[in-house]
């Protein structure tokens, strides 16, 4: 699962390249907004493309997707989705098949078991070994005070295997487009070897 993540874009070498794909303006908005530690439940900048020629968007919202018939059943909200049956689970399918985004974060947190001799869990930072931000995949839920958002997740890639069974589904900068688009289902997939940069927080 991803359960923590932080925003600290200025801070990154390749945020050049986002700015050039996106726009300057784009970035400021995302960017202004600098966390540590990011949690559920924070409301943080989205990024979104609503129609291929339409530009991109930046709208805030909470981390913790909530469908509108859910509230009715007083279910709590999902941070995470699985790539695996995200297509198939009421909960998520319309968002999914509808309603896609992008986290832009600059590093995402998991916590490493304890090594023999550790008693307690490592925790993790893990960026984008290109200096790049890092872009993970969402879906969300409009609402009328403020939309909702779950970060998708697959099997953890050969860089984080060893931290997580599990990693946030991360998208190259050329797929971003596709993926706001409600397309790409193929970019559901663990990351690369050597595309993630991992060290102690």
């Amino acid at each position: 699962m991803c359960g923590r993540y932080e925003t600290d874009l200025r801070a990154l070498p390749g945020l050049s390249r986002f700015t050039e794909w996106v726009g300057p303006e784009i970035v400021d908005e995302i960017a202004k907004v600098r966390s540590l530690d990011v949690r559920p439940t924070h409301t943080m900048p989205i990024l979104l493309r609503p129609e291929r020629e339409a530009p991109w968007e930046v709208e805030p919202m909470r981390w913790g997707l909530l469908p509108h018939w859910a509230q009715k059943k007083d279910l709590k909200p999902a941070i995470n989705a699985r790539a695996e049956t995200v297509a198939e689970k009421p909960y998520f399918r319309k968002a999914f098949a509808e309603r896609r985004a992008v986290v832009v974060a600059s590093a995402f947190f998991e916590w490493r078991p304890p090594r023999e001799g550790e008693k307690k869990k490592r925790k993790m930072r893990i960026a984008r070994a290109d200096g790049l931000p890092i872009f993970l995949a969402a879906i969300w839920e409009p609402a009328p005070e403020v939309s909702t958002y779950a970060i998708l997740t697959t099997d953890a890639g050969p860089d984080v295997v060893d931290v997580h069974d599990r990693q946030p589904v991360v998208l190259e900068l050329d797929a971003l487009e596709t993926w706001t688009l409600c397309g790409g289902d193929e970019l559901l997939r663990p990351s690369d070897e050597g595309s993630l940069l991992l060290e102690e927080a």
